[in-house]
């Protein structure tokens, strides 16, 4: 085997490897994605049970105002 047969075994081996690399990249980006959009309903529930006390206790307003910044993150996340 010469060199350069060598060299571009070497190489297709590193394509191959990146394309595995690809491939889970594009798995774990799915995965998140699918929690991050399950997130984002429970966030959005939760903000709809806690609407009614937001003016009556501060630490539902406190939470509401967590849950709402959570959401904006969630949803920059799915854009």
């Amino acid at each position: 085997m010469t060199d350069t047969t060598k060299h571009i075994a070497a190489l297709r081996g590193q394509l191959a490897n990146l394309a595995g690399v690809k491939s889970a990249a594009k798995q774990s980006e799915d995965a998140i994605q699918t929690a991050a959009g399950k997130r984002l309903e429970a966030v959005d529930a939760s903000l709809k049970a806690l609407k009614p006390r937001v003016f009556l206790d501060d630490g539902a307003a406190k939470q509401y105002e967590e849950l709402t910044l959570e959401r904006g993150r969630l949803q920059r996340m799915l854009s």
